[in-house]
């Protein structure tokens, strides 16, 4: 896990955060293939799962999203509250988001297509695959 920071712009109508790609000052580190957003409220939990090859940046765009990053043998948690603001996670990392304030929003941000099979749902089986790469 990696957290990152992104231009933010204030002024009286309203905040500009800037995510540009690989290219641009605002470097989002990977070309984007897909975006989606998440609006849960206080007390959800989503995420627990990890991918084979997938790379995401999550990014709290309302509210507050603890998010949990594990490798297998140890866990990093960093609280998001900021558009400036994302967690770099890479694949075969375990992630959590806790979700900390009604209508939170999430912004995440993947390197690849919406992909079934590269999804790793269950724990134990990321456990597994982790000890083998050791």
């Amino acid at each position: 896990m990696q957290k990152l920071t992104f231009p933010v712009y204030k002024d009286p109508n309203g905040i500009l955060t800037v995510f540009e790609g690989p290219v641009g000052s605002a470097k989002v580190p990977f070309p984007i293939a897909r975006a989606f957003t998440v609006l849960a409220n206080k007390g959800d939990v989503r995420g627990e799962h990890a991918h084979y090859q997938c790379t995401q940046l999550l990014v709290c765009l309302s509210g507050g999203i603890l998010v949990s990053c594990s490798d297998g043998s140890k866990t990093e948690k960093v609280l998001l509250e900021s558009s400036g603001e994302g967690i770099l996670i890479p694949p075969l990392t375990w992630a959590i988001q806790e979700y900390q304030k009604d209508n939170s929003v999430m912004m995440v941000l993947c390197d690849r297509v919406y992909e079934p099979e590269d999804y790793i749902r269950d724990h134990d089986t990321f456990l597994h695959l982790k000890s083998r790469k050791a």
